[in-house]
């Protein structure tokens, strides 16, 4: 018989324990400046210490310059009299890294000049509108509600009208009934079931539903297919007899439902602005979106005297200062991480913001990780949300990565990116009755120097939403016919 025995002993183990703090400071590195604001303004309403408020430029900023290294070294330029803490404005050149004289404040974004213009109106507050001159009996309302709420943006809605059925307890015959009212509501084409029922309302409205043109309207595979004579010979028409009926059709609207907008999009700004200095790029952060924090040490002060009499305030005060004053520091590391990360992206990108995509050079996150000398992890936060202004378009960070093919004469190879951009332009300038196959576009490339495969060119062009050569030969064949 075996006998077990329990006994106590001691182990000693290294383990990583993700403490609050540790996990705060994570997800500070992911947010971009506008979410910072809203969770910095979430805990000074629990913490008496905090103060939360806009930056502001005024103040005469200090120097601090990085150690020299054998790449071009990083110059801080940091606002000490406002907060020691923050290292927050870095600038490129081709030779180093200096920083930015340019102050920093409510200019660094134009609210009203990137204020998006309004939405006259919802297309879900259109129809609802119309609603009751459509629908007269009280007992269809709430059939017609819900297919209301079963409208896509396009203005289509689903054809399995089964559901709602179901749900009301009526027969399926019911719902359409109610639907087919609803199909009268302007703009003419909303509630069709598909495209060839939005574009059949609007030719019943416009008055020319011909035979042929119902006829077209069934057969619209074969019209996008481009072939021209089965259709010709489906609608009991000629082919020169086709051309007009095709020019009809265009002139509909095959998705009413998105002159409306559902909601009104809200403009995010920045978080790091570039601008084009006297030699180089230089990189900012974006203080008209970035909170600053305060400690209130006075307030501290006038509870010092509490704080000696009473244990139970003494802890809550030493527990929420200590609170404040460790969530200043994490925003500043996390400022300057950000900074650091979005410097040393533009300095290797230069090229795409002084020349374009065309330019845009392989980077992988471990390249500037090694540079700034933070884990890979870091940087694949940092640049997952944070939104970058240049003269080439606002872009998130992770955009400015890209993998890379072999190139001759090219230790890094060339950006994929850049290569999309190449078959996306080679394609534009082709001749339009002859339009370029991948094969093609791959030996013009590879002609450059560039290794690249014609399923890598289909790949590519798949990416960009190009169609293939044959189906670019039928559309330009079908404009043809429009025309």
């Amino acid at each position: 018989m075996l006998n077990f025995q329990l006994s106590p002993a001691i182990k000693q183990r290294q383990t990583l324990v993700m403490t609050p703090q540790l996990q705060l400071a994570i997800k500070l590195l992911q947010m971009s400046n506008t979410e910072l604001a809203d969770h910095l303004e979430t805990m000074a309403e629990e913490n008496p210490f905090l103060e939360i408020s806009k930056s502001s430029a005024e103040g005469t900023p200090g120097t601090d310059t990085a150690t020299p290294a054998p790449e071009p070294a990083h110059s801080v330029e940091t606002e000490r009299a406002k907060d020691p803490d923050i290292d927050d404005n870095f600038a490129l050149s081709s030779l180093d890294v200096r920083p930015q004289s340019a102050p920093m404040g409510e200019d660094d974004w134009d609210r009203v000049a990137n204020l998006a213009a309004e939405p006259q109106g919802s297309l879900c507050g259109h129809v609802h509108a119309q609603l009751n001159l459509i629908v007269k009996d009280p007992s269809d309302h709430p059939i017609a509600l819900a297919l209301c709420e079963a409208l896509e943006p396009t203005g289509w809605i689903s054809p399995d009208l089964g559901d709602i059925a179901q749900r009301f307890g009526v027969l399926p015959m019911q719902v359409e009934r109610v639907l087919l009212s609803l199909q009268r509501m302007e703009p003419t084409g909303i509630f069709a079931r598909g495209l060839a029922e939005c574009l059949r309302l609007q030719a019943v409205e416009a008055g020319v539903l011909c035979p042929q043109m119902a006829l077209l309207l069934e057969n619209l595979d074969l019209l996008a297919d481009g072939k021209l004579r089965a259709l010709a010979r489906i609608c009991g028409c000629t082919a020169d007899d086709l051309p007009a009926l095709v020019r009809q059709l265009r002139r509909f609207d095959p998705k009413p439902g998105l002159c409306f907008s559902s909601r009104s999009e809200p403009i995010i700004p920045p978080d790091l602005i570039v601008t084009k200095a006297t030699d180089g790029w230089a990189v900012r952060l974006n203080r008209s979106n970035l909170p600053a924090i305060t400690v209130n040490e006075d307030f501290v002060n006038s509870l010092q005297s509490a704080r000696r009499g009473n244990s139970e305030v003494k802890g809550y005060v030493a527990e929420a200062l200590n609170s404040a004053r460790w969530l200043r520091r994490a925003v500043a590391q996390r400022n300057e991480t950000t900074l650091k990360i979005g410097a040393e992206i533009v300095k290797r990108q230069a090229d795409f913001l002084d020349k374009g995509l065309a330019h845009l050079r392989p980077l992988l996150l471990r390249d500037v990780a090694d540079a700034v000398g933070v884990h890979e992890s870091t940087v694949s936060r940092v640049t997952a949300g944070i939104m970058m202004a240049t003269p080439r378009g606002t872009l998130r960070l992770k955009a400015f990565f890209s993998g890379s093919l072999p190139a001759t004469g090219s230790a890094d190879g060339e950006a994929a990116a850049a290569i999309r951009f190449k078959i996306r332009k080679i394609i534009e300038a082709e001749s339009p009755t002859k339009p370029l196959s991948d094969e093609a576009i791959a030996k013009m490339i590879t002609s450059n120097g560039i290794q690249l495969a014609r399923r890598t060119v289909a790949k590519y062009r798949e990416i960009e939403g190009i169609a293939s050569s044959s189906q670019r030969r039928r559309q330009r064949q079908m404009a043809d016919l429009a025309g």
